[in-house]
């Protein structure tokens, strides 16, 4: 009897022991999505949070990060197809495809993409670089923040790697 609740003590503590830990930490945080910030304005995100997928893509519902630069997003129920305007530029993105279209100046290009567009709780979700990119924005990741970081209206692209440079 002393014998089991020792091996079970002991057990407690090396289980304590490991939660106190960066370990636990780092394990549990993994599949956590970071925040994206677009133009030093957290987004958010009232019902579908950011997440990764199977991929290690960072997975964001594109409704909340467009409009937050601005464009317009409608949804074509007939293709299950999301569709983002901003300044003459139009994305189209299916849903199950890995593919979006871009139209600009009447002129339309595909961009691939590393996964696929999916629908999680009713929202479609994208590695948002694309559609950011597509808009004319820079994305960025803060390792500092641990936050994605898109600009449109403040910095360039240049701007931002330049001041990334300094200490």
């Amino acid at each position: 009897m002393k014998k089991g609740l020792s091996l079970l003590l002991a057990v407690a503590i090396m289980v304590s022991a490991f939660c106190m830990t960066g370990a636990a930490a780092v394990t549990t945080n993994a599949a956590i999505a970071p925040p994206a910030r677009v133009n030093d304005r957290i987004v958010s995100f009232p019902d579908t949070q950011p997440y990764i997928d199977s991929n290690s893509r960072t997975m964001i519902p594109v409704r909340f990060v467009s409009e937050a630069l601005g464009a317009d997003v409608s949804w074509d129920n007939n293709t299950q197809t999301a569709v983002i305007s901003l300044d003459g530029t139009t994305v189209k993105v299916p849903v199950g495809s890995k593919t979006i279209t871009v139209t600009e100046g009447g002129n339309t290009s595909t961009v691939t993409m590393d996964t696929k567009a999916v629908i999680k709780d009713g929202r479609t979700c994208i590695p948002i670089r694309f559609v950011a990119e597509a808009l004319g924005s820079y994305v960025g990741y803060s390792n500092y923040y641990n936050t994605v970081e898109i600009c449109r209206e403040t910095l360039t692209k240049d701007e931002i790697t330049r001041l990334r440079g300094y200490d």
